[in-house]
């Protein structure tokens, strides 16, 4: 895996919700913010992927997290019952993966801040 330069600030509005106190959802949450883009892309020459979003399958998170797909799909609704992402399957039945929208990603974006300067 390659060295990302950056960084994300992690909003303590995230203690007051159940999700702190489920270590899987929580660590599939950070895992998503951190691998979201700061910029926009095109992926596949077809879809326009923003900023706080990313595309991935669930096969590609479980291996990245080193979680199951079964834990993963029973994560993924408790994120969108707090209102932290919404997805969208890419292609038909997601063939090309979903698409991760995170509601509040600006919230720990740092987003005053060039991406390779450090925090104050």
């Amino acid at each position: 895996m390659a060295l990302v330069i950056g960084y994300i600030c992690l909003a303590r509005i995230l203690m007051e919700l159940s999700i702190y106190r489920d270590p899987q959802t929580a660590f599939l949450y950070i895992h998503l913010l951190i691998n979201a883009n700061f910029n926009e892309q095109i992926y596949l020459g077809n879809y326009r992927v923003l900023r706080g979003q990313l595309v991935r399958s669930l096969r590609t998170l479980a291996d990245e997290t080193g979680m199951s797909i079964n834990t993963i799909r029973k994560c993924l609704p408790k994120l969108r019952k707090h209102g932290l992402i919404k997805t969208k399957y890419l292609g038909y039945k997601g063939k090309y993966g979903t698409l991760f929208t995170l509601l509040k990603y600006e919230q720990h974006a740092a987003a005053n801040y060039d991406h390779h300067e450090r925090p104050p």
